[in-house]
């Protein structure tokens, strides 16, 4: 079954809106088999029922009776603009418009062949920072005026502003791994318990007593910590008594890996929960993937996000908290081993799927490996999610 990555739509206040699906094809991520489909049918059960997920879909599919197994209130099809042209996808999209589905065109272009399609649609998405403000006009005077318009592909804060100031009212793009605002160069205060307890887990020798009474200075994040040991996922039937029993039952690198992930998703007051599901993802992607120094991967994946996280500068978050110098090399973009595997995570999270395959290939490491240990990252990070009582879009695809 093919692999789905799921990728954010955020309105203008950051709040996630839904979601597009991007399955894991060579060609692209259209939706043109039934046992896509199915695959498509997954990933839905993996993102917040009350949340919705766009999904681009060819007309084989459309003319079927696979399309109409997904739930209509929690899936938009989305057209693409490779079949826009076609006499059957039209006739499609009308005869499942009457059914009661929801329509998208995925990549709007103006032009004249679009215009059959407008009436039909709910929501019309915008690649590309230079077309926007041209698109919204062409939308807004013509027939699909009532539909909601999505600005796409936008990596930066740059580009946000610029999809914003033409009147975007809804946003997809990695622009929001970036700061709104300069880095700090100095430790916020609001932050410093987080790394506090981040520089004590960095040294080499762990000093219990320390650890246990910075987790009981926050009363929040020890009521996080004892309520996730004491999960079905981790010691199963065992109690855990107190703070010093969980951490003598998890031992020096367990304790440091989820000590980690707390600090992380107690410090990301402030920015959009997605942003804790891509560092969680990447932490144990990176982790997975690289047998011989899994705790090497599996900081450097987490600490990647950790100045957005933090609102720090690298440089000021490093000089506070010391890593493994492989570890800062990676963060830092100097080329080896752990910063391929970094890379690598992002990639996938873009759905990039050839430079995933070229990285795999580099690093020795096979796409069924690298694909399966993706899904073990989506389900471990669900677990710790769901156990810490996270937001409700905060679940992974």
């Amino acid at each position: 079954m093919r692999f789905v990555v799921r990728q954010p739509i955020f309105d203008y206040r950051e709040q996630v809106e839904g979601y597009f699906l991007n399955i894991e094809k060579p060609t692209g991520g259209l939706v043109d088999t039934v046992s896509e489909v199915a695959a498509i049918t997954v990933a839905l059960d993996r993102i917040p029922r009350h949340s919705w997920a766009m999904v681009e879909c060819g007309v084989q599919v459309l003319a079927s009776m696979a399309v109409r197994r997904l739930p209509m209130g929690r899936v938009v099809l989305a057209i693409s603009s490779d079949e826009y042209a076609s006499a059957e996808m039209l006739r499609c999209v009308r005869e499942l418009r009457r059914e009661g589905f929801t329509f998208a065109i995925a990549d709007f272009e103006a032009n004249r062949e679009w215009e059959p399609y407008l009436p039909f649609m709910d929501w019309v998405a915008v690649r590309g920072s230079s077309l926007l403000c041209k698109m919204k006009k062409n939308l807004a005077a013509g027939k699909a005026r009532n539909a909601r318009m999505i600005a796409r592909n936008l990596d930066t804060r740059s580009d946000l502003a610029a999809a914003d100031n033409c009147g975007f009212r809804y946003f997809e793009g990695a622009y929001y791994l970036s700061s709104a605002q300069e880095l700090a160069r100095e430790v916020p205060p609001a932050k410093l318990a987080c790394l506090r307890l981040l520089t004590e887990l960095q040294r080499p020798v762990l000093h219990y007593a320390v650890i246990e009474n910075l987790i009981k200075a926050e009363p929040s994040f020890c009521y996080r910590f004892m309520r996730y040991m004491n999960s079905s996922a981790f010691f199963g039937v065992q109690k855990v008594t107190g703070i010093r029993h969980a951490m003598s039952l998890l031992g020096d690198d367990e304790l440091r890996r989820w000590l980690s992930l707390m600090a992380t998703v107690a410090a990301v007051d402030g920015r959009p929960t997605e942003v804790v599901v891509c560092a969680m993802l990447r932490a144990r992607l990176c982790e997975l993937l690289s047998p011989d120094a899994p705790d090497a991967g599996f900081m450097t994946g987490l600490f990647s996000l950790m100045p957005l996280v933090v609102n720090m500068q690298l440089s000021a978050l490093l000089s506070v908290v010391r890593l493994p110098q492989a570890v800062e090399r990676a963060l830092w973009g100097e080329p080896g081993a752990l910063r391929a595997l970094l890379d690598l995570a992002v990639a996938f999270e873009r759905a990039r799927w050839n430079m995933v395959h070229d990285l795999a290939h580099g690093l020795g490491i096979t796409d069924e490996r690298v694909f399966a240990a993706r899904g073990d990252a989506s389900r471990w990070t669900n677990g710790i999610l769901a156990t810490q009582a996270a937001p409700a879009n905060a679940m992974t695809a």
